[in-house]
């Protein structure tokens, strides 16, 4: 028997319908369409009832019929989803002020810490990011053969950078540079300015932004370019274009014109200079065969199009040019560095053109930035933790009334990035008004915050942001939102007071804590040890001056002799604690580089050298001008040599024989180890310092008095006049700023962890006021429930001060090693005061919160419970 056939609507007519009619209509719409259809068929038949209803299905395609789209709904939802989180996460952090400000001052405080950083790192990896040319520029390096070792040069014979120019057509601008500090002469007034001498094509080379005057204006050499603050001190609020300023080159005075005036040089600035002027003042333009001596840095600028390899290839000839006209400064090979990497290879060029710091500062401040950051996110783990369990029935309504994880997850981490970009804010701000000021007057710096022309800064603000808010609010996001409504409802759930996680970071900033400490203590005893160090003569009254030429030496001299106050002068071409020369010598068939100080005979007598064996120089003897030595001892050990000495010691092509050995004494400042000295006595003319030796308790007023006297001798220099016994207080300037540095960075940590420590000890405390009221009720005494806290937290502070103390050790060993070369290392004393220091901080942090348990009624405590 054939079954009956089920006639229904065309489906794909119905399909049409459900896609794009509006759900909100579509149960009407399609029971409408389907009676009408059903009706038709019945009446007109099958077919005509089909193509009525397809007629319907177009017939309600109106705008009031079709789905919406879901996008700009989406949009809208989706906004005010954030501007309710947004809003929500504000009302939280204002509603619990004191966690939210530790938190935001933590998180401030370490941002402005690493932003310190990055900018000091920056100005040692990014020189020379802001020149447009900086991927077409290089510098033109060479290596030799020096003291048996191959090294690699940043300087150029300069008559080579002639032939670079007219010899290679990829090489589209080429600029020899020489720097110098000069005596500018501008309204009757001596000014000491650092300068750049270069070539014209330099200002097309490198990126500058020039204010006022002309680019082009270094193609006239007798023209210069000068820095903003420098035309500003020169000439105040006056246009300085077309202004006159006198410049002392080589003792002689050059009337020059200012012709452009250059925005002043950032910390990124790959070149330090205060004035530019032209190469042809220096007579540095020379043909192949004179002046070969003279040398500067060369940097070339190639065609867009140009081949490095090919370049390279063709230089090499250069290297037969320079070996046959000079052979005695021989070159093995010439080689194109490529500008950006020029600061991190400063220490590879001897005598490069960027002086990248080294990377012992560079290591202790990123390491100081990512300790912050670590015990700042640290902290802001537990605290968050602490805060969560005042909002637990918050977590379980919204759980109950449909709320989804992820949604709670995304809630705690926009109240986390609120938290972030507010410390981010605050973090600049500390940086640019306290923190950058204080850096930069210790270390001699120019950090500064360039918001509008340093797009890397952003880069790591954001960076920041993202790392720091994932960092810190991720774990207590969603271990916040795991919690289960009916756990929560029925009392079941606490947040864990016995928490492995937050232990292993209150540990871990235990152990940073500590480590900090102990650096501070090391840098405060290594400070005093130095400070108190015998310096290996009598530095005490004595004045030294700079003496510019043999006319001024000998003025200077014979006024200075007939004062009361002066017991002895004496002349030297070096600076004792300052400038030391070196030289090779030669002992038998073994060559090796010692420290040379040449100076009058009577020299060691004035510094009050102190004598080991044999004599001092005797001016009356000519002997000792001509071929005699004295040495210290550690040149005596270093070679291996007993007094007296019968082998001669071959210095310049000259025999020498030593007739004295002098105690060793610091001819640099302590960050240098003593290395082998030999003095030498030379006549008493031209003498670039004199040092006078003045009666105790005169040493003030005749370094006044020489000062005058200078002024009244000299015109063309600046006086550079100094007291021996403050031949070092820069050194120690710098030394107590590192120290300062190590001890600000230790409070910080201190603090963080001792915040940290607040929030661990209060979670504990308020999970606990149940049981510490029902023990309290049952006589317990405020030591027995101080120890349910104390026991654990005591446990953390041993682990993290045997780690800490070990790894301490051990970094602060060698970052003392790379700062100093005298020290005492990390001894028991850092040690002991940071362990015993640390555990003052968590027993007074402690105590403070077990306070709260003591006055708290068991009473209250019980009904509120």
């Amino acid at each position: 028997m054939k079954s009956k056939r089920t006639t229904s609507p065309p489906k794909w007519a119905d399909r049409l319908l459900e896609f794009y009619c509006n759900p909100r209509l579509l149960e009407q719409i399609q029971g409408d369409v389907h009676e009408l259809y059903y009706w038709r068929l019945s009446e007109k038949g099958e077919k005509h009832a089909n193509r009525a209803f397809w007629w319907d299905i177009i017939r309600f395609f109106r705008w009031r019929n079709i789905k919406r789209s879901t996008i700009q709904q989406q949009q809208f939802n989706t906004t005010a989803m954030l501007k309710n989180y947004f809003k929500i996460g504000w009302r939280n952090l204002l509603k619990q002020r004191q966690p939210s400000l530790i938190n935001i001052l933590g998180l401030a405080i370490a941002i402005a810490c690493c932003l310190v950083a990055y900018l000091f790192i920056e100005g040692n990896w990014l020189k020379g990011m802001h020149h447009e040319n900086k991927h077409h520029i290089y510098m033109v390096t060479h290596t030799a053969s020096e003291n048996g070792e191959v090294s690699q040069f940043g300087h150029l014979a300069a008559p080579l950078a002639n032939v670079i120019k007219e010899d290679f057509p990829s090489v589209k601008y080429v600029s020899r540079i020489n720097n110098a500090r000069v005596i500018v002469n501008c309204k009757n007034e001596n000014f000491s300015q650092f300068v750049q001498y270069v070539d014209p094509q330099y200002m097309d080379m490198f990126t500058y932004n020039v204010l006022y005057g002309s680019p082009k204006a270094l193609d006239d050499p007798n023209q210069v370019i000068v820095t903003e603050s420098v035309a500003k001190k020169f000439f105040h609020d006056k246009y300085p274009v077309g202004e006159e300023i006198r410049v002392y080159i080589n003792g002689e005075a050059k009337a020059l014109t200012i012709g452009a005036v250059m925005e002043d040089l950032s910390n990124v600035a790959l070149f330090n200079f205060e004035i530019l002027l032209n190469n042809n003042l220096l007579n540095t333009i020379t043909s192949l065969d004179e002046n070969w001596g003279k040398s500067s840095w060369t940097f070339l600028q190639i065609e867009e199009n140009g081949s490095i390899i090919e370049l390279e290839a063709g230089l090499k000839r250069l290297v037969d040019i320079q070996n046959q006209v000079d052979q005695d400064n021989k070159y093995l090979g010439i080689q194109l560095e490529p500008m950006m990497v020029l600061s991190r290879k400063s220490e590879q060029i001897e005598g490069g053109a960027a002086n990248g710091a080294s990377l012992a500062p560079q290591f202790v401040l990123a390491a100081i930035g990512i300790f912050m950051l670590t015990l700042a996110i640290f902290n802001y783990v537990n605290i968050a933790i602490l805060m969560a369990t005042k909002r637990i029935k918050e977590i379980g309504v919204r759980k109950v009334i449909g709320g989804r994880r992820r949604q709670l997850v995304f809630q705690f981490l926009t109240e986390n990035l609120i938290t972030c970009l507010i410390s981010i804010m605050l973090g600049v701000l500390i940086a640019i008004t306290l923190f950058i000021p204080w850096f930069n007057d210790m270390a001699t710096t120019n950090l500064q915050v360039d918001l509008l022309n340093d797009p890397y800064i952003y880069l790591l603000f954001a960076s920041l942001l993202v790392f720091v808010t994932l960092a810190s609010g991720a774990y207590p996001a969603f271990y916040i939102s795991s919690f289960k409504p009916v756990d929560i409802f029925s009392g079941k759930q606490r947040v864990s007071n016995k928490s492995i996680f937050t232990s292993v970071l209150l540990t871990f900033q235990f152990v940073l804590a500590i480590i900090t400490i102990i650096s501070g203590i090391a840098f405060i005893q290594t400070n005093n040890i130095n400070h108190d160090r015998d310096w290996g003569y009598d530095n005490s009254s004595k004045i030294v001056v700079n003496i510019p030429g043999e006319k001024e030496y000998q003025e200077i001299k014979n006024e200075l002799v007939q004062q009361s106050q002066v017991l002895g002068t004496a002349g030297s071409m070096d600076l004792v604690g300052r400038s030391i020369s070196e030289t090779i010598i030669s002992i038998g068939d073994e060559e090796k580089e010692v420290d040379l100080i040449q100076s009058t005979a009577n020299y060691p007598d004035i510094m009050g050298f102190r004598l080991s064996e044999g004599r001092l120089f005797n001016s009356a003897m000519t002997t000792d001008i001509t071929n005699s030595i004295l040495v210290n001892r550690t040149f005596m050990d270093w070679y291996d040599l007993e007094f007296p000495i019968e082998q001669t010691i071959i210095i310049d092509s000259s025999e020498m024989n030593i007739i004295g050995v002098v105690e060793d004494f610091h001819a640099e400042n302590f960050a240098f180890s003593i290395n082998p000295v030999v003095i030498r006595a030379l006549p008493d003319s031209n003498m670039h310092y004199l040092t006078i030796k003045v009666a105790e308790d005169q040493t003030e007023a005749m370094a006044a008095f020489v000062k005058e006297l200078w002024h009244k001798k000299v015109n063309n220099d600046i006086y550079q006049g100094i007291i021996q016994a403050e031949i070092f207080d820069m050194y120690f300037f710098e030394m107590k700023g590192l120290r300062n540095t190590m001890l600000f960075t230790a409070t910080l940590a201190v603090i963080l962890s001792a915040m940290g420590l607040f929030g661990l000890v209060s979670l504990n405390i308020n999970n606990k006021m149940k049981d510490f009221g029902i023990r309290k009720i049952l006589g317990a005494t405020i030591f027995q429930l101080s120890k349910i806290i104390v026991k654990r937290i005591i446990i953390l502070w041993v682990i993290g001060c045997s780690v800490g103390g070990v790894l301490g050790s051990m970094a602060i060993g060698a970052l003392l090693d790379s700062v100093y070369s005298f020290h005492a290392g990390v001894g028991a004393l850092p040690l002991l005061f940071g362990v015993s220091f640390l555990l003052i901080v968590i027993l007074i942090t402690v105590s403070l919160q077990l306070l709260k348990v003591k006055n708290s009624n068991p009473v209250d405590t019980l009904r509120m419970e």
